[in-house]
């Protein structure tokens, strides 16, 4: 499982990502103002969990693992940046 938090522009999100026997499951919770530590700590332990159990899945495909040139990864890194 794995929780991003960001800035959108406007508003401070978080991305859950969690992927178990097969299945992936992505969940998108705005915090609205930029969130503390005590407020990223209830969400994992109060919120998400419900939130887990709520949210739909979808079976997840395995994607071959193809290795990129080191100087196009380096190039992609910058476009994004």
């Amino acid at each position: 499982m794995k929780l991003t938090i960001y800035f959108d522009g406007s508003f401070w999100c978080g991305l859950v990502e969690a992927e178990t026997d097969g299945h992936y499951q992505v969940i998108r919770y705005v915090f609205g103002a930029e969130p503390k530590d005590a407020d990223v700590f209830t969400f994992i332990a109060k919120r998400l969990p419900r939130l887990l159990d709520e949210a739909g899945t979808v079976a997840a495909e395995k994607k071959s693992e193809k290795k990129i040139n080191p100087k196009r990864m380096q190039r992609l890194i910058n476009r994004e940046k």
